[in-house]
């Protein structure tokens, strides 16, 4: 989960990271794990990264959990926001990734989260990811795929 926008100042982005820690620790989560997420948008070349965070459910059942995941996904999503802006979906997240528990499948989908129209996937629907991989995880990523960066070791689901 990120809360980073390409078109914001670094200063704009720390803050947005700092709300977004307090919101997921208001949500009754654990506090989140910090990571660097890293993707590649369709038509580039390079690697595009982000501070992210990991997200653990905690004693929260799974389905509460997802809920609670696709609403921190969104700008103003949680009821103890306060004062939002009328345009707030333009900060929302597109997605977040939900790992399942080992032995089910698939191991990973994106969830979509986004109130904008043109956002993929749809707010609530999902789509498979794939299982998580260290295999050729150094290798550049293709248009589409993510990667999650904990110290050194990039994680990839395929």
């Amino acid at each position: 989960m990120s809360s980073d926008r390409s078109d914001k100042t670094n200063k704009e982005k720390q803050q947005r990271s700092d709300k977004l820690v307090k919101r997921i620790r208001g949500a009754g989560l654990p506090g989140p794990t910090q990571t660097k997420g890293a993707y590649r948008e369709t038509g580039t070349t390079e690697d595009q990264t982000e501070k992210s965070f990991v997200v653990s459910s905690g004693k929260m059942g799974k389905r509460k959990f997802k809920k609670v995941a696709s609403k921190l996904g969104q700008e103003g999503g949680l009821k103890q926001k306060k004062n939002q802006e009328p345009n707030s979906k333009e900060g929302d997240q597109d997605s977040v990734l939900i790992k399942q528990k080992p032995g089910s499948q698939p191991k990973a989908s994106w969830l979509g989260t986004s109130r904008r129209s043109d956002a993929d996937p749809k707010l609530g629907k999902k789509y498979d990811q794939g299982k998580m991989s260290t295999r050729d995880a150094n290798l550049p990523l293709n248009p589409g795929e993510g990667a999650t960066i904990v110290g050194k070791k990039k994680l990839q689901f395929k």
